[in-house]
């Protein structure tokens, strides 16, 4: 059998000067030399290049017989690495981004089970799908003038980062709102105009 091909997320470490580390560096691509011995008669080595910034490598090969590379094939190569790389990039964004939104929504919920005189509170946040974007829901407990405890849910629209920060700034506003001593429809008409 031949080598086995390279485990997902392994780390593969290329001499300083060969074609592929080159490559790696520089942005640009590179032929790699065909192996006399092998199947290969001849390899390009493309980055990966989203906004100036090499994200991998991907290596094109011709078996020996076939054609070499020419100018078209490497205007290809580098086409589809370029893609390859803004969805890369892509996927990274939104990773850092949900990662925020997370820590954010988690940070503004109260910790554990909320605290009110007088009341036993137990409460629990489950998303309804873990697998989808951090949205804008969110509970808090509120204690009020004359021994009266407010319990606050709510639902901003939307998803992601900037659910996550509307979520924060309503539950802010309400908090502002609730101390005031108003009643529960005065607090909901003046966040219609937040």
């Amino acid at each position: 059998g031949g080598a086995a091909p390279p485990a997902l997320g392994a780390v593969h470490r290329y001499p300083f000067g060969s074609p592929c580390a080159v490559a790696l560096r520089t942005g640009r691509t590179e032929d790699v030399p065909g192996d006399d011995r092998g199947f290969v008669q001849s390899t390009l080595a493309v980055p990966m290049v989203a906004h100036d910034t090499v994200v991998g490598l991907v290596r094109f090969s011709r078996t020996k017989g076939s054609e070499p590379f020419d100018a078209r094939d490497r205007a290809l190569a580098t086409e589809l690495a370029a893609r390859a790389a803004v969805c890369i990039d892509n996927a990274r964004l939104y990773r850092r981004e949900h990662e925020r939104a997370l820590i954010l929504q988690r940070s503004l919920l109260p910790p554990g089970d909320p605290e009110a005189a007088g009341l036993d509170i137990a409460c629990r946040y489950l998303p309804g799908n873990t697998a989808n974007e951090v949205g804008g829901d969110w509970f808090d407990v509120i204690e009020l003038p004359g021994h009266r405890t407010a319990l606050v849910v709510g639902d901003v629209m939307g998803r992601g980062l900037r659910a996550a920060v509307a979520m924060g700034e309503l539950r802010t506003a309400v908090r502002t709102l609730a101390l005031l001593d108003l009643e529960p429809a005065e607090v909901l008409s003046a966040l219609d105009e937040v």
